[in-house]
């Protein structure tokens, strides 16, 4: 009946008439039980619930052991919803929870971040009599490094040991993921230190956390050092690892000879090793030459390389590819990439279009610019407001403040929320054409809605403001600048000493 995906309560009406027609009003809980686990067992979570839950003709109430396999699985699934009702039902039945109910209730809090309510039962259990151990402690120390308190996690891990209980490869590998995206580094270090004088090695999970830590900060020496260390102690680099290496050093400047000969060796380390790039690899590095505007030809080098490996380029690749391209005004060759991964199945996304939208306004042909604004409705792809606030913007740089003026009409008819970006493009370009008294009332409007005007925003009022002559209203921006927080004096100051 379970294989047929009978519901529970057809199944519970059977067994309950059963035992009324035998008479017999004191069920086996085992049936009940073995009914919950198997339903389980064949991944029907709900139904295994349902069990529990449903109204039920017979009263039963299955074993801790049995609930406790459920709540975990359900917490595997990411059935929080359903995890709470469960919970809830077993109050109700004065259920006791044990340290696998609270371990599991403690990592349903973590899995949605909140560590407070998480911690709130793990001294709840302590105080309960249910003293915790490693894989409950472990299990909060993740929550807590997942939230970045860290220190409160190393804490934890004191706690630990003070109690007899040895941190696992687990318990330090969450530390260093918790310090590294702190920004920690050294900490990190210190951890890792700590775990090997502690005789436990460092898997390939720790070094993954510790070369993202240092990656993530720009310090590649130090990731470069990582990976050596890691090697040296028998652990061979993988193409995650080359992948983080080949991140850091396509972001750590221009993509002048140099940096290609490091890019270029790390290729030969990884074609040495017998490590085949994957599409993360071919994207790391297309972003890595995109950012030269003038480095097409190398891109699409790449490109055909992928496509000779049989990666199959993403929707990323496409993106950066389409990107560079529209940048540098070959918008023919850009709506090409653009059909060609329509055809590979990899829908366009605003950001797409966007590129578009730019690349053809700063060109002059606003005309085509909107287009694609049609072009995106009848694909179903609505603009946003980065979409606007890209076209506007190059409709102030070209001085077209009316386009300007109703692509931000267009924007607010649709539903969207100018913002500072939107505003800020507006006030320069008024200010520019010299039309302050409407930058004024821009940049009056963008603090009514709460808005924090830019350095440029700022910039371009104090400007004309002195160029006009009237030093009153620029020394009252300076003011509003300082209040902010948002605006450098001596930038300031330059302004000023243009005019006396």
């Amino acid at each position: 009946m379970i294989r047929n995906c009978v519901p529970p309560p057809v199944i519970l009406s059977s067994l309950a008439s059963c035992y009324l027609d035998c008479n017999e009003y004191k069920p086996s809980l085992y049936v009940f039980n073995v009914l919950i686990d198997a339903y389980r067992k064949l991944g029907f979570l709900d139904e295994a619930a349902g069990i529990f839950l449903g109204p039920k003709e017979v009263e039963f109430s299955p074993n801790l052991k049995t609930i406790n396999f459920l709540l975990r699985d359900l917490l595997k699934a990411e059935k929080l919803g359903l995890f709470w009702k469960v919970c809830d039902a077993m109050r109700e039945v004065n259920f006791s929870f044990d340290i696998y109910g609270y371990t599991n209730t403690i990592n349903a809090h973590c899995m949605v971040g909140n560590v407070k309510e998480a911690k709130r039962v793990f001294f709840e259990m302590g105080e309960k009599g249910c003293v915790p151990n490693s894989v409950t402690y472990n299990v909060i120390i993740g929550g807590l490094c997942k939230e970045k308190f860290v220190d409160e996690a190393v804490e934890m891990k004191n706690a630990m040991l003070e109690k007899g209980l040895i941190p696992n490869a687990y318990t330090y590998t969450m530390l260093i993921h918790g310090f590294c995206a702190a920004m920690r580094t050294e900490a990190a270090r210190m951890v890792l230190k700590e775990m090997s004088d502690m005789g436990l090695k460092p898997n390939i999970i720790s070094y993954y956390a510790m070369l993202h830590g240092f990656v993530k900060q720009g310090d590649i020496k130090g990731a470069f050092r990582i990976r050596d260390e890691m090697v040296f102690g028998g652990i061979p680099a993988d193409v995650i690892i080359y992948n983080m290496l080949l991140t850091g050093v396509c972001k750590s400047g221009v993509m002048d000879k140099v940096m290609m000969d490091r890019v270029q060796k790390l290729m030969d380390e990884m074609n040495g090793a017998g490590i085949v790039p994957d599409t993360r690899t071919y994207t790391v590095l297309i972003e890595g030459f995109c950012r030269e505007q003038r480095n097409t030809t190398s891109t699409l080098k790449l490109l055909e390389e992928i496509k000779r490996n049989n990666v199959e380029p993403t929707l990323i690749t496409y993106g950066l590819i389409i990107n560079q391209i529209c940048r540098t005004e070959d918008l023919n060759q850009a709506t090409a990439f653009l059909e060609e991964m329509m055809a590979n199945n990899l829908k366009p996304e605003v950001v797409n279009y966007c590129h578009f939208l730019t690349a053809y306004a700063r060109e002059g042909r606003f005309q085509e610019s909107k287009m694609i604004l049609k072009v995106m409705q009848q694909r179903g792809i609505e603009p946003d407001v980065a979409c606007y606030n890209s076209l506007i913007t190059v409709l102030c740089e070209a001085n077209k403040m009316e386009e300007a003026r109703g692509c931000l009409v267009e924007l607010l008819e649709r539903g969207l929320e100018p913002d500072a970006y939107t505003h800020g493009s507006l006030i320069i370009g008024y200010c520019i054409s010299g039309a302050l008294h409407i930058a004024d009332r821009y940049f009056s409007e963008m603090l009514g809605r709460g808005l924090v005007p830019t350095d440029a925003s700022y910039k371009a009022l104090v400007d004309e403001y002195c160029r006009q002559g009237n030093i009153a209203a620029a020394f009252s921006a300076f003011r509003c600048m300082l209040a902010r927080g948002v605006f450098k004096i001596f930038k300031f100051m330059v302004c000023l000493s243009m005019v006396f």
